[in-house]
């Protein structure tokens, strides 16, 4: 008689270890999912707080100074609304997101694998002849000659820099 009881508690035992094995299991990979999530959001708050700052800081600066972004995971492309183009013409087809971040005031938007993402900053014009300038990076990064509009303020011109390959 004995031995039956220690082999029905050896069950339970066994049982309640399996479950909180389970339990354990299930809770970490949450925590693991939950991190990576955390770290695209920061990723993408502190690549709008380091563009908004460069805007920013060259905005009032004469000459002009070359900076690197480095654009958060998912993502393969900056796109700019530049307002002063006399026409509102969307890319072909038209990202629905875009329209709504133009109608939200937002002016950097960045595209890729992931959800676009827009952000607004202070008025920015490039070289290129679009409304909607968009450019490719480079293993994650982006190159930009950033001129300011000097004391007067005003409007940052950007263009961008190739990598040499």
């Amino acid at each position: 008689m004995g031995n039956r009881g220690q082999i029905q508690s050896y069950i339970i035992i066994v049982a309640m270890a399996a479950i909180i094995t389970m339990l354990l299991v299930y809770f970490g990979f949450q925590a693991w999912k939950s991190m990576g999530s955390k770290t695209a959001e920061i990723q993408s708050l502190k690549f709008e707080a380091d563009f908004t700052n460069a805007i920013a800081e060259i905005e009032r600066r004469s000459g002009s100074v070359e900076r690197e972004f480095e654009l958060p995971d998912g993502y393969s492309r900056i796109c700019f609304l530049d307002p002063s183009r006399s026409q509102l013409h969307f890319p072909d087809p038209p990202n629905p997101l875009f329209v709504q971040f133009a109608e939200e005031q937002k002016n950097v938007f960045l595209e890729g694998d992931s959800m676009p993402l827009g952000y607004r900053t202070n008025q920015i014009k490039t070289d290129v002849d679009d409304r909607w300038p968009c450019f490719e990076a480079t293993d994650g990064l982006v190159r930009f000659r950033m001129s300011g509009g000097g004391m007067s303020g005003g409007v940052v011109r950007l263009e961008q820099i190739s990598y040499a390959s």
